[in-house]
């Protein structure tokens, strides 16, 4: 809650975080996991992340908490994402081909990566494309938010509840209107990974 003006106004955060104030949020690192772990479980793989710069001007923290989650999943396997192989930009489409694209030129590219976002993933689909490669084969690609378009490109990515996240937004703020404290200030909903067609074990 704040004051604007002379006025009280109740709000509810929706996949922001304020330490002093409500919010509903995705399990942002558990969809980190859930995606690196998708990728090691098909077989070795060398796995690059495309992202957002650590420090957006929107302020949003989901980039950073998604590659938390991939490198915890590989840790627990007794490895690390080499530095050289984590890219972050500006967020866009465009700006991901381009990142991608020095990734799968370097001398040791990855086999597998992992974008903060569908539209991230479809720029690396893009440069895949532009180098020859096969998606899958040569190089899986998981996204993360599940957009309309993942489906019909066939990408595999980690779904986030939007719409549950919203309702469940909208009855914190209608509690908090009616004088209920309603629950903890954070609630998190779970994500899950949908397994499409850009993903498979690597060649041989």
């Amino acid at each position: 809650a704040g004051d604007v003006g002379n006025h009280h106004a109740d709000v509810v955060l929706v996949d922001a975080h304020h330490r002093s104030l409500p919010r509903v949020v995705v399990d942002d690192v558990g969809g980190g996991r859930l995606a690196a772990r998708h990728l090691l479980d098909l077989g070795p793989v060398r796995i690059g992340f495309i992202g957002d710069q650590l420090r957006p001007p929107i302020g949003f923290s989901s980039s950073r908490l998604r590659l938390r989650g991939v490198e915890q999943a590989l840790r627990a396997d007794g490895l690390a994402i080499p530095e050289e192989l984590i890219a972050l930009g500006e967020h866009g489409r465009q700006r991901a081909r381009e990142l991608a694209g020095e990734l799968l030129r370097s001398s040791l590219p990855p086999t597998a990566i992992v974008a903060a976002s569908d539209t991230q993933a479809l720029g690396v689909l893009e440069a895949a494309a532009d180098l020859g490669l096969q998606v899958p084969g040569d190089l899986s690609v998981v996204g993360y938010d599940d957009i309309e378009a993942a489906d019909y490109v066939g990408l595999t990515t980690v779904h986030q509840p939007l719409l549950e996240t919203g309702c469940r937004a909208v009855r914190r703020l209608l509690e908090l209107i009616g004088g209920s404290p309603g629950p903890a200030l954070r609630e998190v909903l779970d994500v899950w990974l949908v397994a499409r067609r850009t993903t498979s074990p690597p060649n041989a």
